[in-house]
């Protein structure tokens, strides 16, 4: 399928979204005689289309309809709006007036009086005899009437009269609501868009349809927005086309003078405040823009007003015109006025920055030092690596180089190793060392994929130091390197340990901070973690902020929802995301925190979406690019093709991060979800005890409850021995539930598996409630049955019924087996799906481990109850 050839299909093919509330408004109108709609709104909001769809619906209702339109050049001609009825009726009486020929061609369009409805668009553009034809045809009750006129402008006299009629109605169309956006942007592009692409063209085109249509043109046709890793993305910045620059700058007009420096000091500038502006220009200035509707004013939360753009596109426009020169003079101007207190921008120190170094400046250390800071609050990867950069230029010293060094890595064509050598050149006493040492160490362990030369690393560092502070950085970094490697009890003990010591530095605090919280979360001991954070958070470095900020909340989050704390889990990860600036990998990791979101609360398509997307966006091969493969294996075994699930498994497992240990368990439960997925559910079982005991050997005890959790959601019970031991180990809700699940199971008890389903659904795990149903359907649903009994399986039919549409109809053995209801039994299901796969009866013997006379034996009753040869069997299993 070409994706852009259908995209481009797709937006000639342009519906009315969001607008079906004014099309009721408008149908009830025009269903009187002499009834009649102005639709009203700013260029491209939507008007005429919405007032021909209007016509469309009345006309494929057999009502007759005519359409007419006002402009500048037919202004200058009496009725030239409807210059195209009138030559179709070029055999009227020579003695008519085009008045009375107008008139009567537009009666003989409607069988009866008042039938016909005619559209007018652009009606304040209307020479003075068609104004006043419309006006004498409506009110006699000849026609009704549809018009549209932008916003802002006069109504002719007559159309005010007109709207002044009971029987006319206005309409004021608004801008459209992101939702309606969004909704524009999916069925254009029919396939998933990414979070950053679809910001990026909604923020632009400002609700305006008009204007979202030709950015997305202008995507396709000049290859800016492009399908690519399973979603549309943005390959390089978006840019207006020239149609769009046309079309904007028409609409903002001729400016200049003041006015043209205004709207090019916000269009590199904005929002600045009323005093800043009115200091730049003049306050009549910005008067007169904003009464023509080319800024607008708002009031900000501190109560101070700041102007801005009243469009998105007004700037974009205006910064395609613009020449080099210009706009670093307007840069220079604005910067200077900004650094003003009375102005009220002194304290924007990261938007001064920004304009100087744009404008060719060398801004003042300080000023960019602060940028920095700011920038690390926003956690605006690219842009604090280029003020970092300016300011080491500038004179800064180790502080700034540690914050370069530590970014490198995430910014394209950068090189973390000159980066780490400068630091270590800078370093001037132990503790500084330690610090460059422990950049060095995490460079070789999570970038490079290097554990054994990492430690070896570790060691050397730590026994060139003899500071107790400096020694103490070695072994922080040292206790987040164990907790990697699934030594969460070692990790634990010496983060602990740190976190007791005085005087430790703040770099050593959101290490040992960050240790700590990893190995709790995966030991399944969340609580009381939350002062640890408060405090890294609190006094930390802007190389805490930047590098440890956003991994120590999500490990938290993480561990929250392992625990069953699903609420807890998603808002804490929504709070952190809502904090990210929209730039560079940091929203590909908050797509991943917001895709693993959805995967947790059973919801894999939507998961998918945002995984792949977070997968594309990540641009080394490091911890967050392999937990989003484990996760997109998962959701994709639930959600995606067999073939596309075995594609996702194979990609995971060529290259396992071996300095990642502590995601073996989830690397190992999402190879089970793709063999379950193939109907192998043997092999899956035993790849889940692989995980559950990996994860009991290395006391990441919380994994250990997800792997039983899975083994009960596949069918098989007998593990409540050790979740009733885990339940003493580890907080939260969810290991009581999969117990309580076990147990309901290994009784056959549907009626405790129903109450089981409702508990998990409390929870937030909604696929883990669609299984616990489906299972008790299952049971209830054997042998004879009692009115109770019947009843009990009705509703665990509809209960099911229910939970397989919100969790997206996932795809699993137990769910399959509900929705697909078959005469085998699970052994020759498996062995079916097994030779569906192109596996020989030797090959299936060997990987569930029975001889293969047993193979055969299953094949031969598979074959007979299914009435199909096994050449027929991938047929079946598709």
């Amino acid at each position: 399928m070409d994706l852009r050839a259908a995209a481009s299909a797709s937006l000639r093919a342009w519906t009315v979204a969001g607008r079906e509330s004014e099309l009721g408004r408008m149908d009830d109108a025009l269903s009187v005689a002499g009834g009649g709609v102005m639709l009203v709104g700013a260029p491209g909001v939507g008007k005429t289309r919405l007032a021909r769809e209007a016509l469309e619906r009345l006309s494929s209702r057999g009502v007759p309809t005519a359409w007419a339109v006002g402009s500048e050049s037919s202004r200058e001609l009496p009725l030239g709006a409807f210059a195209g009825m009138l030559s179709r009726w070029e055999d009227a009486a020579p003695s008519q007036s085009v008045t009375e020929r107008l008139a009567e061609a537009i009666r003989n369009l409607a069988p009866r009086q008042g039938a016909l409805v005619l559209g007018v668009d652009d009606v304040n553009l209307l020479d003075q005899a068609s104004v006043v034809l419309v006006h004498q045809l409506a009110t006699q009750g000849v026609i009704r009437v549809v018009m549209t006129q932008r916003a802002c402008t006069p109504s002719p006299d007559a159309v005010s009269a007109l709207l002044r009629s009971e029987r006319m109605i206005r309409i004021d169309l608004a801008e459209i609501p992101s939702d309606i956006a969004d909704g524009l942007i999916d069925a254009s592009l029919d396939a998933p868009v990414d979070r950053a692409a679809r910001r990026a063209l909604r923020r632009a085109a400002g609700g305006n349809p008009l204007y979202l249509r030709e950015l997305l043109r202008g995507g396709l046709e000049e290859g800016w927005l492009a399908y690519a890793d399973g979603l549309w993305q943005l390959t390089r910045p978006l840019r207006l086309p020239s149609s769009l620059v046309e079309l904007v700058s028409d609409r903002i007009g001729a400016v200049e003078g003041d006015v043209g420096e205004l709207l090019d000091i916000l269009a590199l500038a904005e929002p600045l405040s009323i005093d800043l502006s009115e200091h730049l220009v003049g306050g009549d200035v910005v008067e007169l823009v904003e009464t023509h509707g080319l800024v607008s004013i708002q009031r900000s939360a501190d109560d101070r007003d700041f102007v801005r753009l009243a469009h998105p596109l007004f700037g974009e426009a205006r910064r395609a015109v613009l020449g080099a020169a210009r706009a670093r003079r307007l840069r220079r101007r604005a910067a200077g006025a900004m650094a003003d207190p009375a102005l009220g921008h002194s304290g924007d120190v990261m938007r001064r920055a920004v304009l100087e170094l744009d404008a060719g400046d060398r801004p003042q250390l300080e000023l960019l030092l602060a940028a920095v800071d700011r920038a690390a609050d926003l956690v605006d990867v690219p842009l604090a690596h280029r003020l970092a950069t300016a300011a080491i230029g500038a004179g800064a010293g180790f502080e700034t180089q540690a914050y370069v060094a530590n970014l490198a890595a995430l910014v394209p064509g950068e090189d973390p190793v000159a980066e780490l050598d400068r630091l270590e050149a800078l370093a001037g006493d132990e503790v500084e060392r330690a610090r460059a040492a422990a950049m060095r160490i995490a460079h070789i362990a999570w970038e490079r994929n290097g554990p054994q030369e990492a430690e070896a690393e570790l060691r050397r560092a730590r026994s060139a130091l003899s500071d107790p502070i400096a020694i103490a950085h070695i072994d922080a970094i040292g206790a987040l390197f164990a907790e990697r490697l699934a030594r969460s009890a070692e990790a634990s003990a010496t983060a602990e340990r740190l976190l007791a010591m005085p005087g430790l530095d703040r770099d050593s605090v959101a290490l040992a901070t960050s240790a700590l919280v990893a190995a709790r979360a995966g030991s399944g001991r969340v609580e009381g973690l939350a002062p640890f954070i408060e405090r890294a958070l609190a006094d930390s470095s802007t190389l805490a902020r930047g590098a440890f900020r956003t991994p120590l909340i999500a490990s938290y989050a993480l561990g929250l929802e392992w625990a069953g704390r699903l609420d807890a889990a998603e808002q804490t990860k929504r709070d952190l995301v809502g904090g990210l600036r929209d730039s560079g990998p940091v929203s590909a990791v908050a797509a991943y925190l917001l895709g693993a979101n959805e995967l947790a609360r059973g919801r894999p398509r939507s998961a998918v979406a945002l995984l792949r997307e977070a997968k594309a966006g990540l641009i080394y091969f490091g911890g967050w690019k392999y937990a989003t493969q484990i996760a997109v294996t998962r959701a994709l075994a639930l959600c995606g093709t067999p073939g596309e699930a075995v594609a996702a498994r194979d990609e995971l497992n060529a290259r396992v991060l071996e300095s990642m240990r502590h995601w073996e368990p989830d690397r190992l439960l999402a190879n089970a979800m793709v063999e379950a997925r193939l109907g192998a559910v043997a092999a899956a079982i035993a790849l889940i005890h692989q995980a559950a005991r990996f994860a009991r050997e290395h006391g990441l005890f919380a994994n250990e409850v997800i792997a039983l959790q899975m083994r009960v959601m596949l069918g098989r019970s007998g593990a409540d021995r050790r979740l009733s031991e885990l339940a003493g180990i580890v907080d939260g809700p969810r290991v009581g539930l999969a117990l309580a699940h076990d147990r309901a199971l290994s009784t056959s008890d549907p009626g405790a598996l129903l109450s089981v389903s409702d508990a998990w659904d409390e929870m937030g795990d909604q696929l883990a409630a669609a299984t616990a149903s489906a299972q008790s359907f299952r049971l209830a649903s054997r042998g004879r049955q009692s009115a109770a009994d019947r009843r009990h399986v009705a509703r665990a039919r509809i209960r099911t019924m229910e939970l397989l549409l919100r969790c997206e109809e996932a795809n699993t053995p137990e769910l399959d087996r509900f929705a697909r209801p078959s005469p085998l039994t699970d052994r020759e299901r498996e062995v079916v799906h097994l030779a569906a796969t192109g596996k020989s009866n030797r090959q299936i013997a060997g990987q569930l481990g029975v001889s293969v006379r047993t193979i055969e034996g299953h094949v031969y009753r598979a074959t007979d109850k299914l009435g199909l040869t096994r050449a027929e069997f991938s047929q079946y299993h598709g």
